[in-house]
């Protein structure tokens, strides 16, 4: 009979770790702000521009703060819930550490850049909450980061106990990239803020035709049809010199490199890795004058790879018109 008692721990875990968070935060709501006479330039982390608030203090709003990370941990219970029916209905054992050279050449690394891209999306979206909440800009990403960490670490401590999987080190490693690159690239949006990973969805012949195990039906798991991206905003890593003679119209315009797999439904080390190189558009670089709400809907929108041309250079070179 399948056990929730190690769900429950790991929840109640995670419930503590927003607790301290929490606490963190309200320990600094009435912090004087810190001054440096010697350093008048604001830090780079002064130009995000993603319609959150951008604050050098604290100024927390409670029901804003403790209605994020109330609505962060029902969903984390729901999410277990769902996660329950599908990947978590299998026989439970003691922790033990999934073997390394399977666990890396499985799907060939899609799933481990899907466990980067999880991370990097969750710690922005965190980062976006706290400052919503009213949090410095500083310690709203840094908390952004500690709490998108602590939700998705937690499915590698759950698998553990599977045996069917097992700890795997490789994925805790890309949740952390994942993490520390959304951190950095809030941190300098100067210097990475044109430099950004996103994702793009077909649904796939295996998933229409239910030719995934039982345990990977869901959308979340079909590989397949996911194609994860890279892209580089050319204007944004012009030199200044450059950039003040780059037409506007063609500065929203950049380039994508993507990976995905096919025929790995059946055999997860079987397949074929695709490799794609095409156009990306920068949506957060669409004016939209001094509304809040549209600078945040670009942002989140701007996580997605739009349909648009691509040519995939691995196994054959095929050209599309549009891909996604």
């Amino acid at each position: 009979m399948y056990s929730m008692r190690f769900l429950t721990l790991l929840t109640m875990l995670q419930f503590w770790g927003f607790l301290q968070v929490s606490q963190a935060v309200a320990d600094d709501k009435d912090a004087p702000p810190q001054t440096n006479s010697m350093k008048p330039d604001k830090p780079a982390y002064y130009l995000i521009d993603d319609g959150t608030p951008i604050r050098s203090v604290n100024q927390i709003k409670p029901v804003r703060l403790y209605g994020f990370l109330g609505t962060a941990v029902a969903f984390d219970l729901y999410s277990l819930h769902r996660l329950r029916k599908t990947w978590y209905s299998q026989p439970i054992g003691s922790f033990h550490f999934i073997e390394f050279e399977p666990d890396w050449r499985a799907r060939k690394q899609s799933d481990k850049l899907g466990h980067m891209m999880h991370a990097y999306f969750a710690t922005h979206l965190a980062s976006k909450a706290y400052r919503w909440a009213g949090l410095s800009t500083k310690k709203s990403i840094w908390y952004g980061a500690l709490t998108s960490w602590i939700w998705i670490a937690q499915i590698e401590f759950i698998d553990a106990f599977f045996e069917a999987w097992g700890f795997s080190v490789q994925d805790l490693a890309f949740n952390t990239f994942g993490v520390a690159y959304a951190t950095l690239q809030q941190l300098h949006p100067d210097k990475l803020g044109g430099i950004r990973l996103k994702i793009s969805y077909h649904s796939s012949e295996a998933y229409k035709y239910k030719l995934y195990s039982e345990t990977n039906m869901s959308r979340i798991d079909d590989y397949e049809g996911i194609t994860w991206w890279i892209t580089v905003n050319i204007h944004d890593i012009m030199p200044g010199v450059v950039k003040a003679h780059y037409p506007d119209w063609l500065a929203p315009w950049g380039i994508a490199v993507g990976h995905s797999v096919e025929n790995i439904a059946r055999n997860i080390y079987g397949g074929q890795r695709q490799v794609y190189i095409g156009l990306d558009f920068d949506l957060t670089k669409i004016p939209t004058a001094d509304s809040n709400t549209l600078k945040f809907v670009k942002d989140m929108l701007n996580f997605v790879r739009l349909p648009l041309p691509a040519v995939r250079l691995s196994d054959g070179t095929v050209w599309y018109g549009f891909y996604f």
